[in-house]
């Protein structure tokens, strides 16, 4: 999977942890995704994609990528084929090269699946289902 490389200027870099949480509580944007980013970074994955969620409802297409990132490998969220490549689509169409590239890799998987040798793998067969709703989705999306 291909991870966001750009770096963001942090101007929140002076304040302490309780300032940037209540800066995020009370709704900006640049608070919530750069305290995501914080819980992210401690592994703590539920408190991060609530607060990914927040920022991307917001249209800020960093948290829409990592919100997509956590739909794809269920972190902090159930995994969602679905609702990733709607994220990684919001965040694509601000022109986020890494969400462009993790929707192509989704759509090889589709592709994949497909292929008349493929042989799914017991240990995931939530994740082959998961993309075939994808699949399903996305095709319909096609049509209208």
């Amino acid at each position: 999977m291909k991870e966001n490389t750009q770096i963001q200027n942090n101007k929140y870099s002076d304040l302490t942890f309780e300032e940037l949480k209540t800066m995020a509580e009370q709704g900006c944007v640049d608070a919530q995704y750069n305290l995501a980013k914080y819980y992210k970074a401690k592994n703590d994955w539920a408190k991060a994609a609530v607060l990914f969620a927040k920022a991307a409802e917001q249209g800020d297409k960093y948290a829409q990528f990592y919100l997509g990132v956590c739909y794809e490998l269920g972190k902090g969220v159930e995994q969602n084929f679905v609702k990733a490549a709607d994220w990684y689509t919001k965040a694509a169409e601000q022109g986020m090269p890494e969400a462009q590239f993790n929707i192509a890799r989704l759509v090889q998987c589709i592709r994949a699946l497909r292929h008349p040798s493929y042989k799914p793998r017991a240990k995931c067969p939530a994740s082959h289902y998961t993309l075939y709703q994808f699949q399903v989705h996305n095709a319909c999306a096609l049509r209208q």
